[in-house]
């Protein structure tokens, strides 16, 4: 799609020493400002242009430059279409008839714009971060006074060490642009894509996406360079054919205005890449926004696209910052477990947990109650109770490292297996009446309603039904039901 005004234009007759330009028409939108192109003809190296509102004759406009290029950039032109313009050729004193009118517009001013909030994230040791902007806003992304990106989130690379990005809010200022090939010889075949072509982009503009073919299946991606390539400015993601074909592909790549070389990174062992074959005829500049000299193609003074490229001009507010606090990762250790025999009797948890194997930078916690090991120590613990301690090493900002220790107790009279009785099942759980025990193989031969201190305050005969406690005070009581090779505890919370 080539998105230009075509106006009606008309050459009059014309003496054979000064003959009129061709193909007059507007070929970029700006912001309150038109981009419009020609091609010269013969020798002549310089032309007039002259504009001003519909209606008035040629020779009235007041608005008028003389430029050496083929294109020009007229400024103070509205969106609504309500201006025409005329070129001619200068040959020294004398000149060509007018060519035109021809309407033009220019895209609306961007207006004020706002500011989004300064932003702050942790990255738990080196890692990559993916950065959002509130709301989803379109934005382009900085570092150290580079473009990096346009869109409302941003993957960074590894992050080794703390950084501050900055998000510049950014809408589209009208439709995408394209430019594409312009040179007859070219079009309808296979055309290599030369990359490191030096560009020169005129105002702040953002790469949408690129069309290219390839004769077989190949990775690359699409770098943008400083004139010089020593510097990388912008790439994108790595992009990729499956089989020979043609593809558009979004990029994304956010540019200021400088001068750039455009390269190809493609992978060895692939296909080969080429710019689409296209039969549309695109203009051979896009005035203000991207032009690509090809001077190393033997065309001297003209500009020459190896392949579409769809650009937008993009209106820009206040930055703000996006910081990324690189925190240390702690060290827990190694994950560790314990079978522990009692007989009603108090354990000190403290001493046992020495032997795990954890780095002793950190700290001891039951993270099913939050309880610390210190609250844990010279409690009761019964045959059947299992608790799952974590060990937090700390590290910077809030970066903890966990290890696990289970310790299991076990009745010293019975023959034990950890897993026996997995199945049981203790609900409702709180409960305000009644609860039941459930179990699909294990055969269940008591169950013991006890205190928090192993204080024994009923003992259910029937199993399989439910058990009445309607009559006991809100709190947390132990529930103990024991089978022939098993013993399990499990805490219920009286409402």
């Amino acid at each position: 799609m080539l998105l230009i005004f075509m106006g009606t234009s008309a050459v009059y007759a014309q003496s054979s020493s000064c003959i009129s330009p061709l193909d007059f028409k507007q070929a970029s939108f700006l912001e309150n400002e038109a981009g419009l192109v020609w091609l010269g003809t013969g020798s002549t190296s310089e032309w007039e242009v002259a504009w001003g509102p519909q209606g008035i004759s040629v020779q009235s406009m007041s608005n008028r430059v003389n430029v050496t290029q083929m294109w020009v950039i007229l400024p103070g032109i509205t969106p609504n279409n309500s201006t025409v313009a005329y070129v001619r050729s200068v040959c020294g004193s004398s000149h060509s008839n007018w060519v035109g009118p021809i309407s033009i517009g220019g895209l609306p001013s961007c207006g004020a714009g706002h500011r989004l909030p300064a932003e702050f994230e942790v990255v738990c040791g080196p890692q990559s971060a993916h950065l959002q902007t509130p709301n989803g806003d379109e934005a382009i992304w900085w570092y150290g006074g580079v473009p990096l990106h346009y869109g409302p989130d941003y993957y960074t690379d590894t992050l080794f060490n703390d950084r501050t990005y900055w998000v510049t809010p950014a809408t589209q200022n009208g439709v995408s642009q394209i430019v594409g090939p312009s040179i007859q010889s070219q079009i309808g075949g296979f055309a290599n894509f030369n990359s490191g072509l030096a560009i020169e982009v005129m105002d702040t503009l953002v790469l949408d996406s690129v069309t290219l073919m390839a004769d077989g299946a190949v990775d690359f991606q699409i770098q943008v360079w400083n004139l010089y390539g020593t510097q990388l400015v912008a790439e994108s993601v790595e992009l990729s054919f499956d089989q020979a074909g043609e593809e558009r592909f979004e990029l994304d790549l956010p540019l200021l205005p400088g001068q750039y070389r455009v390269k190809l990174d493609i992978q060895p062992g692939g296909g080969r890449l080429f710019r689409s074959v296209n039969d549309q005829n695109y203009p051979y500049v896009l005035p203000g926004l991207i032009s690509i000299d090809s001077t190393t193609n033997g065309l001297n003074n003209r500009y020459y696209y190896l392949y579409d490229l769809a650009v937008s001009y993009i209106c820009q507010t206040q930055p703000s910052s996006y910081h990324v606090e690189v925190g240390s990762q702690g060290v827990a250790g190694t994950n560790s477990s314990d079978t522990l025999c009692v007989m009603d009797s108090l354990y000190n948890l403290s001493e046992i947990l020495l032997s795990a194997q954890v780095s002793q930078n950190g700290y001891w916690k039951d993270l099913s109650t939050g309880d610390s090991i210190l609250s844990l120590d010279g409690k009761l613990y019964l045959p059947g109770q299992r608790l799952e301690l974590h060990y937090i090493a700390p590290g910077s900002h809030g970066c903890s490292d966990t290890s696990y220790h289970h310790i299991y107790f076990k009745d010293c009279g019975i023959g034990w297996n950890e897993h026996a009785g997995d199945d049981l099942v203790l609900y409702p759980n709180p409960v305000q009446a009644e609860f039941r025990i459930d179990t699909e193989s294990s055969e269940i031969e008591s169950i013991t309603l006890l205190s928090l201190e192993g204080r024994v305050i009923s003992e259910f005969d029937e199993v399989n039904q439910a058990h009445d406690i309607s009559n006991l005070p809100s709190g947390v009581y132990f529930v103990k039901v024991s089978g022939g090779t098993f013993t399990r505890v499990f805490k219920l919370k009286k409402l």
